[in-house]
């Protein structure tokens, strides 16, 4: 067997030799366990079994074969399915126990004993800890063989990027000296034709990236489907036609430069195994999840509302209680449904898998399941179902929190407020003159000035500062644990920098603002109470020429 990964910490590799090893120690008791129940079994007539000896057995061994290979022995799992495959057959029949079958199932049951004598000292567990922390970097390079089509660039630096940009071979290797957070190239030609100063740009691309890895983002004056193959074939990330939407750029940089720093998974693990359940939870707190083990699976319910799970992770043999049976129950509460349960057994027989399905599951891992299979498969689901709860409570357009879960929230802030004796400011926004954008421009162009708008109010603000679209061109930001002048004077600062932002529609340039109301919650007050102070608040600001900030 290979040693424990020599990538993970001693700390980490003395868990999981302490888990493997105290698993290697139980399997003795395990199998005298197993073989007195056969004894049972194997001696009686069908008639005479003890109640439940055949599903204590079954499920014994069935618990070994998806246990063993987790745990670094895999030839346990094999002799353990052997012997599960004939136990289930005979538990699916109505006749009494074969010769032939018996002797299958006690060579199998010797086997496993044999086998689990000598690995006490053999066995390990991999796990693939390759987590790379991203850093968030906001130095950009512009490389373009025509100067005069890139006045959009400006706009980029609008929105804290730092951009060096370079129209001459020397310049860009100069600049490339230090990688950038991204690339971008920017030409008139298609990629493989366009030159500079007649040096090839994919010659000066080969030059620049001397083994580095960051992000490329082409524009070009074409986007059919042969401009663009150029593109990624020189290593593109993105491709945006001109004219180009800078909007639509932002969301790309950012997407490729800023710091990934998610909420950590939450995973519930539901097995009856203790050692198993441990083991999953090192596997997946190693990959960066937060995670609970309940060994005890009627007690899942007070689980499900202190921990607020994203994921299930369920064993389907339990005693007591079956994972289909538990699933079902959980699916009849309308607060879990959305909650991903991702089954774990033996099992393979398709239709047995199907109908787990149909309880209520939403995957099914096969054990033994390798570590990294294990990590993929649950932050997969995890995150589909994170987007799935995102778009519900967030505005498709912007990304920011929508009317109905913005309003749930600023009743949440004002009651912490109240609590705390702390400040709270709410702001309300509304673009000036929207109307006559998306007449004049088109909703399009009219949707990506909401858009920057809200990235702006986004970036510049403070993370504990909620964000969200109220309706329409009407913005709201609850600012927690702030005045109403501090909130005049953070918002005033993004009033200022919007109303420079240059948009480009049609191959013209123009500008919008905004004015703002801003209202304070005293120690009493109620959410309805500070949203119309502020609301009247932004009509005193429309009323008195717009493009300001007002008080309640």
């Amino acid at each position: 067997m290979n040693p424990i990964s020599p990538q993970l910490s001693p700390a980490l590799q003395e868990q999981l030799k302490s888990l493997r090893d105290g698993y290697a120690a139980k399997l003795p008791d395990k199998l005298t366990q197993i073989e007195s129940l056969w004894q049972t079994v194997s001696s009686e007539e069908r008639a005479q079994w003890p109640a439940d000896a055949m599903f204590t057995l079954h499920r014994l061994v069935h618990s070994l074969a998806g246990s063993g290979a987790t745990f670094g022995f895999p030839e346990l799992s094999l002799h353990a399915r052997r012997a599960e495959t004939e136990l289930k057959t005979l538990a699916a029949s109505d006749g009494e126990l074969e010769g032939a079958q018996r002797d299958l199932i006690n060579t199998a049951l010797a086997d496993l004993r044999t086998y689990a004598l000598c690995s006490q000292s053999a066995g390990s567990v991999e796990i693939d800890e390759s987590q790379v922390t991203p850093h968030g970097r906001r130095d950009l390079v512009l490389l373009s063989d025509d100067p005069d089509t890139i006045a959009w660039a400006g706009a980029i630096e609008t929105f804290g990027y730092k951009l060096c940009v370079c129209t001459s071979p020397r310049a860009f290797l100069s600049a490339m000296k230090e990688p950038p957070a991204a690339l971008i190239i920017n030409c008139e030609a298609n990629p493989l034709e366009a030159r500079i100063e007649g040096v090839p740009l994919s010659s000066l691309l080969a030059t620049s990236r001397a083994g580095e890895n960051f992000p490329i983002i082409w524009t070009a004056r074409h986007g059919d489907l042969r401009t663009r193959l150029q593109a990624v074939r020189l290593g593109g990330s993105a491709f945006f036609p001109h004219p180009v939407d800078v909007d639509s750029l932002l969301v790309k940089l950012d997407d490729l430069t800023s710091p990934q720093s998610p909420e950590p998974f939450r995973v519930l693990i539901v097995d009856d195994e203790p050692s198993l359940a441990r083991l999953f939870g090192l596997v997946l707190r190693q990959a960066g999840m937060e995670t609970r083990e309940v060994t005890e699976p009627l007690d899942i319910m007070n689980h499900l509302v202190d921990f607020r799970p994203d994921i299930i992770l369920m064993d389907v043999y339990m005693p007591g209680c079956k994972g289909t049976e538990l699933a079902a129950v959980i699916r009849q509460q309308e607060a879990y449904l959305g909650i991903p349960i991702v089954f774990l057994s033996v099992e393979a027989d398709i239709g047995k898998q199907q109908e787990a399905m149909r309880q209520g599951g939403d995957d099914f891992l096969a054990k033994p399941v390798e570590p990294r299979n294990l990590v993929g498969a649950i932050s997969t689901r995890a995150t589909r179902a994170r987007v799935l709860r995102q778009l519900m409570v967030r505005d498709s357009l912007t990304g920011l929190l929508n009317h109905t879960n913005l309003k749930e929230q600023l009743e949440i802030e004002v009651s912490r407020a109240m609590r705390l004796n702390q400040n709270l400011a709410l702001a309300m926004l509304d673009l000036d003159h929207f109307k006559s954008v998306n007449d004049t421009y088109g909703h399009a162009t009219g949707d990506r000035v909401l858009r920057s708008l809200a990235r702006m109010l986004t970036q510049r603000l403070r993370a504990t500062d909620v964000v969200g679209r109220y309706g329409g061109e009407e913005f709201a930001v609850i600012l927690t644990g702030a005045t109403a002048q501090a909130a005049a004077k953070r918002l005033d600062e993004v009033r200022q920098s919007f109303a420079e932002l240059a948009h480009f529609a049609n191959g013209q340039e123009f500008k919008v603002t905004f004015s703002c109301g801003i209202s304070e919650a005293p120690p009493n007050g109620e959410s309805a109470g500070i949203s119309e102070a502020a609301d009247k608040a932004l009509y005193e600001a429309k009323r008195a020429g717009r493009n300001r900030i007002v008080l309640a």
